[in-house]
């Protein structure tokens, strides 16, 4: 079997030549069920799905034993046509074996994937960009800018168009932090005091967890926003 890469298929008449109408999702950065951003891409997903007769199966198990060390094998059982991967968290070497089997991938809200695998995403770049212009057009110009997780392409071109945006209007764009790790514990607090000593007076945040905690250790600073 080993030999053969033989992978063990859900039904025996199945074969690579038989169409399930069927596509896997794979949930990876985010939760389809609790978080705000996943039950948005979910609804989309089955919009789509609708429109051209598909059903979608949510791809939940993790690996079976007899499969360690070789991941792809849980994808390949031909249960369905191709695999949408969500916010993919270390998947390159996953999603890179399963083109050379030609199989169908697309990732979502990341373009950090190999060759082959195609990639829808949002503007990240001109929401940030559109973000940072309101804040000047509201006469600010000492804007401090708090990133997510750089790791990620999306976190990426969100700190990319807030710097696009303040060089475009002759503003220094040095102060952006570039440690994501303050989200933890009470990081958030050392961030506002050196927010105050930078005498910034707005903040882009890369997203609406990032805004939150800052604005939580604002108020318990005694500090209004947008006062």
């Amino acid at each position: 079997m080993r030999e053969l890469d033989y992978i063990p298929v859900r039904a025996s008449r199945q074969s690579r030549h038989v169409q399930t109408h069927v596509i896997g999702v794979v949930f990876d950065e985010i939760d389809a069920a609790t978080d705000f951003w996943g039950l948005m891409t979910l609804r989309g997903l089955r919009e789509g799905a609708l429109q051209f007769g598909y059903d979608l199966l949510l791809m939940l198990r993790p690996a079976p034993q007899w499969a360690e060390g070789r991941e792809e094998t849980q994808y390949l059982d031909r249960r369905s046509d191709g695999l949408i991967f969500v916010a993919p968290n270390n998947r390159h070497d996953l999603l890179a074996s399963l083109v050379r089997r030609q199989i169908p991938v697309v990732a979502c809200h990341d373009t950090d994937v190999p060759r082959g695998v195609a990639h829808v995403v949002a503007d990240n770049t001109g929401a940030a960009r559109m973000a940072t212009e309101y804040l000047i057009s509201k006469g600010h110009t000492r804007i401090a800018y708090l990133p997510g997780n750089l790791g990620k392409s999306y976190f990426q071109h969100r700190r990319d168009g807030f710097i696009k945006a303040m060089t475009a209007a002759k503003l220094n764009p040095n102060f952006v932090m570039e440690n994501s790790g303050w989200l933890e514990g009470g990081g958030a607090r050392e961030v506002l005091a050196g927010l105050q000593k930078g005498k910034a007076s707005a903040v882009v945040c890369a997203n609406d967890s990032v805004a939150f905690k800052l604005w939580d250790a604002a108020r318990e600073n005694k500090l209004r926003v947008p006062q």
